[in-house]
């Protein structure tokens, strides 16, 4: 079954808050990426899909879903915008369409979210060779150029966001 794109803003079945034709016109304008125009339409898709999912998976978001049977987390109200104008809640910000592509972009190149190689280990013997295991070494599955995109509409979920909006 081949995957389709729904970015329908507040949709009950939305899978990608951008099209990708949004997509491509971020990555494309970013003059270092040289891998996302040799990827197939078919695997963009997975991609925008994927991108999506992490990005709701590792923000806590400001303010409130829009409807509640939408199935991703924009439309949102009662957020702002770097500039604390008020952000409508019925669109999806430029700002997470370009987080979610920049968020795709980077997943061509590797899986973020898989487990490091190194997992497990503390320290590997080969003979007289001995490496040590940096365990903060592994890239994270946000990156800080997602991050950077996306901060202005929520935070980094970590155990301390989660309790923080339970209050």
């Amino acid at each position: 079954m081949a995957l389709v794109i729904d970015a329908t803003v507040g949709g009950t079945s939305a899978n990608s808050y951008a099209t990708i034709a949004e997509i491509d016109e971020f990555v494309l304008s970013n003059p270092h990426d040289t891998t996302w125009d040799d990827v197939s339409d078919a695997n963009k898709i997975g991609y925008a899909i994927f991108a999506t999912r992490v990005i709701n998976e590792r923000i806590a978001w400001y303010g409130w879903v829009a409807v509640q049977t939408q199935a991703l987390d924009f439309p949102r109200g009662g957020i702002y915008d770097k500039n604390s104008y008020s952000i409508s809640s019925s669109i999806v910000p430029t700002d997470i369409k370009n987080g979610q592509a920049e968020m795709a972009r980077l997943l061509v190149d590797r899986d973020r979210t898989a487990d490091p190689d190194t997992k497990g280990y503390r320290e590997i013997y080969l003979g007289p060779i001995r490496l040590n295991i940096d365990k903060r070494d592994a890239p994270r599955a946000l990156p800080a150029s997602v991050y950077n995109i996306l901060q202005w509409y929520g935070v980094r979920t970590t155990k301390r966001a989660r309790l923080l909006e339970r209050v």
